[in-house]
């Protein structure tokens, strides 16, 4: 349904989110200009695989032979399993590393530094919280610059644009205090890396101040991981 939809309303350039892993995902029956990996953990291992490297190569599934492949370094195991899947399928990978700033942003946090995109500093000055958002905005920001190679003219001044208006509900969301409620944080961490950044995140915004916490998780989560990782903060 979403595919039509997509070819219905004339979509130019879609990014499809994989649900779960790759090889098998609904989604993978695109043909995709860009593959991009995000980092990886554990989770969903009932069908991915018990180790990181088992569901490494399950999310290796959407990478397309001789196309383009953008990563950044993660754990080594990780590293190992994509880096053979990339050169048995010949796929060209490219690393996001350098639209990492070179050094911690200061002034309160990692949210505001430039970079040099297609020849151009431009300022990256988002709103999304934490050391684990700068992964991911280098992944988006490389996965762009590629995107220009296939005829989509995204240019400097689009990327500041795109990076400093994007909105992520659920992401570190922090809801202002009310007469009637106090300051909250919605976040949806489901494995032990996602609430390690949580925590990471928690301690940065709200060191000496006490927490309140209210958890949920489904049965097949690491919950237990995730409670030894967050609950001594609250």
């Amino acid at each position: 349904m979403m595919f039509e939809y997509f070819a219905g309303a004339g979509v130019e350039l879609a990014v499809l989110e994989v649900g779960m892993g790759g090889r098998l995902d609904a989604t993978n029956i695109a043909d995709p200009c860009v593959s991009v990996i995000t980092d990886i953990d554990l989770d969903h291992q009932k069908f991915l695989g018990h180790t990181l490297a088992e569901i490494a190569r399950e999310k290796a599934g959407i990478l397309r032979p001789n196309g383009v492949t953008v990563l950044l370094p993660q754990h080594p195991q990780v590293n190992e399993a994509l880096g053979q899947a990339i050169l048995e399928i010949q796929a060209r990978p490219v690393s996001a590393a350098s639209y990492m700033p070179s050094v911690t942003p200061g002034a309160g946090g990692y949210d505001r530094f430039s970079l040099a995109f297609r020849g151009k500093e431009i300022l990256v000055d988002s709103p999304l919280r934490g050391r684990h958002q700068l992964r991911n905005l280098a992944l988006s920001i490389a996965a762009a610059d590629e995107l220009y190679n296939f005829g989509f003219e995204i240019l400097p001044e689009h990327v500041e644009q795109g990076v400093r208006a994007t909105r992520w509900p659920g992401r570190f969301q922090q809801l202002p205090a009310t007469a009637e409620f106090p300051e909250t944080v919605l976040d949806v961490a489901h494995n032990p890396a996602g609430a390690w950044a949580l925590r990471s995140t928690l301690s940065r915004f709200y060191e000496d101040r006490p927490l309140t916490m209210i958890f949920g998780a489904m049965s097949d989560k690491a919950f237990q991981d995730m409670a030894d990782i967050l609950f001594p903060l609250a």
